[in-house]
Formats: C-alpha cells, structure tokens, sequence
C-alpha cells in the first residue's frame, strides 16, 4: 500500500487515467427525513460543497441498498461507511466491511487508484493504529493512504 503527504483533492487531479481514479469518502448510515444523508464534517462535507446534489444521491443509495460501500463514478467518489450513525464513534467491524465492499467495487468498476485518508480517525474517533493494520490487510496496491501535511 502506497502512501502520499498532501491533499487528497490534488491527489486525485493527478493520477492517470483519472476515469479509473476514485476518492474514498468516509461517511455514515443516518438519511435524514428529506432523504439526504448526513454530511456534515471532514471529507464528506468537502464532497457536499464540491458536489451540492451529492447528500440526496447516497441518501437515496443508502435507504435503497443500505449502509454500504458505493461507487459514484461522475463525482469520482468511493463511500466508505464508518459509523452507523453519525453522532456515533466510529466502528472497527464496519471498516473492516467497508474494506471488502471496496475490494469488490474495485474489481467491478476496474478502478486502478484510489485514495483514502485515516478513514474513521476524524470525526470517528479512532486512532490509525487500531484502523490503520486492518486497511492495510484488506486493501491492496492500487490503494494511496492520503495523510494531510
């Protein structure tokens, strides 16, 4: 697994082919009453101001198929759920499910990089010493841990 200092966002601008590239987004399972998802810190809420429409989108993909890995390949976008709910710290069983999600999605869609922060070290709580060797153990090459300077 490689890793890169720097923003995740520059990061994805320069990999090759960029249809291939997709950013990994923690997220969380909560779809509030006018069907969006809650997006309200780290990287989801940077994804919600790139992509306004985006909350309705994964809110309608979360209350369709449930809190799961999803691949939105217009906004070039990976979900990586990590919480349930998104007042909750974030859960080691649910990453480590997350990880296989994103293996399968990988293969479906032949998607070549990705990058991905500490996924559930933010807003989630959790140190990258307790999450970091269960990425690394399900998650291959084509994955870029992206830490920030």
């Amino acid at each position: 697994m490689k890793e890169y200092v720097g923003d995740i966002w520059r990061w994805g601008r320069l990999q090759k082919p960029i249809d291939k590239t997709a950013i990994v987004i923690p997220t969380n399972g909560t779809v509030k009453v006018n069907g969006e998802c809650v997006m309200g810190a780290g990287l989801a809420k940077q994804v919600v101001e790139k992509y306004p429409t985006f909350p309705m989108l994964l809110g309608m993909g979360i209350t369709n198929s449930g809190n799961r890995a999803m691949w939105f390949q217009r906004e070039g976008v990976l979900t990586f759920p990590v919480k349930h709910k998104w007042f909750e710290h974030a859960n080691l069983a649910l990453i480590a499910r997350s990880c296989r999600q994103i293996n399968r999605l990988i293969e479906l869609h032949g998607l070549v990089n990705i990058g991905m922060p500490h996924v559930g070290c933010g807003n989630g709580k959790l140190s990258w010493e307790d999450v970091g060797p269960i990425v690394r153990a399900l998650l291959d090459g084509r994955c870029t841990i992206i830490t920030e300077r």
